[in-house]
């Protein structure tokens, strides 16, 4: 019981994080760094998501066979990348850079962009 609890709180946090960076979108500079922070946060933490992301969309586009091999290799490949790009976003939140704040990586969360919920 106290496992479901203290994971219950941890996702309820990163709720906290998450949504607010995902939501703002006209912002003063410490809002933009405030977005930054959140979204690496977000983008370390949830990097794993683009492993069954990548495995759903392969499938919908190729077949469900190759679909699997596909999105999984494009997937792990894809969660380096937003881990790293997550961890530079940590980095640098106070700098803007690259210009303006702007996400390094497209689409700036991991579940922005996911055909199968739209």
């Amino acid at each position: 019981m106290k496992r479901i609890i203290v994971t219950l709180v941890i996702s309820v946090l990163f709720l906290n994080i998450c949504a607010p960076a995902a939501l703002a979108e006209n912002e003063s500079v410490p809002g933009k760094m405030a977005r930054k922070l959140g979204r690496g946060v977000c983008n370390v933490a949830l990097a794993w998501g683009e492993i069954p992301k990548n495995i759903v969309t392969a499938c919908e586009e190729i077949n469900p066979y190759a679909g699997w091999f596909i999105g999984l290799i494009k997937g792990v490949f894809m969660t380096i990348g937003r881990t790293l790009a997550g961890a530079w976003d940590i980095a640098t939140f106070l700098f803007p850079l690259p210009s303006d704040y702007e996400p390094v990586m497209e689409p700036e969360f991991v579940f922005e962009s996911m055909s199968y919920l739209e």
